[in-house]
């Protein structure tokens, strides 16, 4: 059986409410975090260097992260496109 662990990075209050109110277990990331113990970060936008630092040795070790286009332009240093949609 294969137990699923959210790891919040950074003050995301919604994330963490939505977390609980359909029972996903979560908790927040302080430290450090590997793939074993969280099953995905979530990130917001306001995560300080040390927190993005987390972030890339958290990827480089096979984790998984859900975070907004922004974000994933700091950790990646690749810009995302973006697209006009009617």
């Amino acid at each position: 059986m294969i137990q699923m662990c959210v790891g919040i990075l950074g003050n995301s209050p919604g994330w963490q409410l939505l977390l609980e109110q359909e029972g996903v277990p979560c908790s927040p990331v302080l430290t450090s975090c590997s793939p074993k113990e969280c099953s995905v970060i979530v990130s917001g936008d306001g995560v300080d260097e040390s927190g993005a630092r987390l972030l890339r040795s958290y990827l480089a070790h096979g984790g998984a992260v859900l975070c907004s286009g922004k974000m994933f332009a700091r950790l990646s240093g690749n810009q995302p496109r973006t697209r006009q949609l009617r």
